[in-house]
C-alpha cells in the first residue's frame, strides 16, 4: 500500500434520512489511524452509498474524548448549547453541540477552523448535523466504533 493511501474499515452505519446514511469507520491515512463519522449519500440511480466531504475524522487517540462528548449529548437534547470542543490541531476543533434549526432541535458534530490571526473559530462544511430523534442510533453506532478503536489498542 502506498504511504498516503486510505484503507477504510466500515464498522457500522445508520440511516439519517431517505438519501443519507451516517457511516462510522476506522481509516488508515498516511500511516495514521483515524476514527471517522461521515455522511454517505445514495439515490435511486446511485443505490450504493457514496462518501461525502461532510464528516469528522480524527486520530484514534482522540476518539475517547469524542465518544464521551457523544455520550454527554443525551443530557442536552432539549436545549441549545456546546457539549464539548476537542482540539484537532492548532487551527481546528471538533465541536459537539445542539441547536435549533427551523423549529427542530439538531445535534451537531462539526469541525471548526480558526483562520489566520483570528481567535474566533468558524464553522466549516466538514461535520454532520442530525435530528435529536436519532440520538439512540448515534450512541449505539458510536459505541460500536469505540469497541473497534479499543481493539486497536489505541484508546
Amino acid at each position: 500500500m502506498e504511504e498516503d493511501a486510505t484503507n477504510t474499515e466500515i464498522i457500522t452505519s445508520f440511516v439519517k434520512n431517505r438519501t443519507e446514511t451516517v457511516v462510522f469507520s476506522i481509516n488508515e491515512y498516511m500511516g495514521r489511524m483515524l476514527a471517522d463519522i461521515r455522511l454517505y449519500y445514495h439515490t435511486a440511480s446511485q443505490p450504493e452509498p457514496v462518501p461525502t466531504r461532510k464528516g469528522v475524522s480524527l486520530d484514534v487517540s482522540q476518539w475517547p474524548e469524542l465518544f464521551a462528548a457523544i455520550q454527554a449529548l443525551g443530557a442536552h437534547l432539549t436545549s441549545e448549547g456546546t457539549v464539548a470542543e476537542i482540539k484537532k490541531s492548532d487551527a481546528q476543533i471538533v465541536r459537539v453541540s445542539t441547536r435549533m434549526y427551523r423549529e427542530r432541535m439538531l445535534m451537531d458534530i462539526r469541525v471548526m477552523t480558526r483562520y489566520k490571526n483570528s481567535e474566533e473559530y468558524r464553522f466549516t462544511q466538514k461535520g454532520t448535523a442530525m435530528s435529536v430523534e436519532l440520538y439512540e442510533d448515534l450512541l449505539e453506532a458510536a459505541g460500536k466504533l469505540d469497541e473497534a478503536v479499543r481493539q486497536l489498542g489505541a484508546a
